[in-house]
């Protein structure tokens, strides 16, 4: 099995139990081998990444590990100089750390930067205002996924964690299919991300039926439909009932759009 580093959510506790659950359902053989407040090593035996990060609601990025060593700069170089991380001479790249220690991140930094100018390669360090992290929006617009310069640093029992980030949640694609429903009661309704969350916990399997006693505007009914399961939902307030059909016939309507889109391609 392969080593991940899955970055997590606000609230980690909630993200470990989604991602435990959305494994369980769907038969996933895994083990998380550890984590803290910003994120976990989770070995897992699977190719399908992309379809695991677009299903959970909790979960920013994943990254393929490609350095576990012991907590030590000259054993980390050591494995650095193992790897080929510039495979372009012009790029923009990002350092995320999720350590305690600033040390080892530090230390990183300054061993691209003598390579850089070594290899004579153009690449420019990208981060937020406040901290030296690349978030899902960053990520997709900076392309980092595609140039796979999205490093991210974790250290756990003495030893680093070194992987580079190949998918990332898009928070675009959530925000146009929230924004582009006809039927909108933002003071009601949960967000798509709480839905997928909530439809992960319920440990329901492809196939099974998702049952909503409130289901509102129907966000929940739709995340559970966007999994592959059915779903059945109920509310007393008639106009919810008829803002949740709108916006299920919405959906359905979309996902015929994106199938013949497929066929045409």
């Amino acid at each position: 099995m392969q080593k991940y580093l899955f970055v997590l959510g606000r609230n980690p506790e909630l993200s470990i139990m989604e991602t435990s659950s959305f494994l369980i359902s769907n038969n996933y053989k895994y083990r998380i081998v550890s984590f803290n407040k910003s994120a976990a090593i989770i070995e897992l035996e699977t190719k399908n990444l992309q379809e695991i990060q677009q299903k959970l609601g909790s979960i920013v990025k994943i990254g393929k590990i490609l350095i576990e060593c012991n907590f030590e700069k000259e054993a980390f170089k050591k494995e650095l100089n193992k790897i080929d991380l510039i495979k372009q001479k012009k790029f923009f790249y990002a350092i995320n750390n999720f350590s305690s220690s600033h040390n080892i991140a530090n230390y990183f930094k300054d061993y691209l930067k003598k390579k850089f100018k070594e290899e004579k390669t153009r690449a420019v360090l990208k981060h937020g205002k406040h901290e030296v992290f690349a978030n899902p929006s960053q990520v997709l617009s900076w392309k980092l996924i595609e140039s796979e310069t999205d490093f991210l640093i974790c250290t756990f029992e003495k030893k680093i964690y070194f992987a580079t980030t190949i998918t990332s949640s898009n928070p675009k694609e959530l925000e146009q299919r929230d924004n582009g429903r006809p039927a909108q009661k933002p003071l009601q309704a949960v967000s798509i991300r709480l839905a997928k969350i909530l439809v992960n916990l319920s440990h329901a399997k492809e196939g099974d039926t998702i049952f909503d006693p409130f289901c509102g505007i129907g966000t929940v009914l739709m995340e559970a439909m966007n999994s592959g399961k059915n779903a059945v939902g109920i509310d007393k307030d008639e106009e919810m009932i008829d803002s949740a059909k709108r916006n299920l016939n919405w959906f359905k309507k979309q996902g015929m759009r994106r199938k013949e889109s497929c066929k045409k391609i």
